[in-house]
């Protein structure tokens, strides 16, 4: 079974249900594949610019020439990867996995989490004794999780401002990218 990402087509469903079962009007749903379905499915195909974000493929190559090249991009989809090894947090039939809190890290990882998980991924950093990363969050200052990230920090911080041309699909504060290890 499927299921949606978006709360507004949620609500809508669950309103129509409601109103079908106050009718006794009983409703059924199947799958059209992709190919029979082109226009709705390449609507579901595009990037959710509230929960997506991702560098500019240059700025991506650029610290992969300063930190190197990570293995695996940890928080990514078929959009927005980085890398040809990537796990996604939806189902995603090109990813190597999903839910990257279900496996390890330990190898060099690329990490630019959704801002509500980021205390979540410094606790797996620890846990799994990742020796290497690349993490990409904001600046934070003031956040409980930042001083946590400030001690785990073995390398250089870059500090980004967002432009077009850094590539960040959400405009923020100053961005900075974290390496762990060497």
């Amino acid at each position: 079974m499927g299921g949606t990402h978006s709360l507004k087509c949620n609500d809508i469903s669950r309103q129509l249900i409601t109103w079908c079962n106050a009718r006794g009007i009983w409703l059924s749903a199947c799958h059209i594949a992709g190919k029979d379905n082109a226009k709705a499915d390449s609507y579901s195909r595009k990037q959710s610019i509230h929960t997506e974000w991702t560098l500019n493929k240059a700025m991506f190559k650029n610290l992969c020439q300063t930190f190197g090249t990570p293995v695996i991009d940890l928080f990514a989809s078929r959009t927005n990867h980085q890398l040809s090894r990537y796990m996604s947090l939806y189902p995603d039939p090109n990813a190597e996995a999903i839910n990257a809190f279900l496996h390890s890290w330990d190898e060099y990882v690329y990490i630019f989490p959704p801002f509500n998980l980021i205390p979540r991924v410094l606790k797996k950093l620890v846990e799994d004794q990742t020796e290497r990363a690349l993490i990409i969050v904001p600046m934070w200052t003031t956040q409980s999780w930042y001083p946590k990230l400030e001690t785990m920090r073995k390398s250089q911080t870059i500090h980004l401002k967002p432009s077009k041309t850094l590539g960040f699909f959400h405009q923020t504060q100053k961005q900075f990218i974290l390496s762990t290890g060497n």
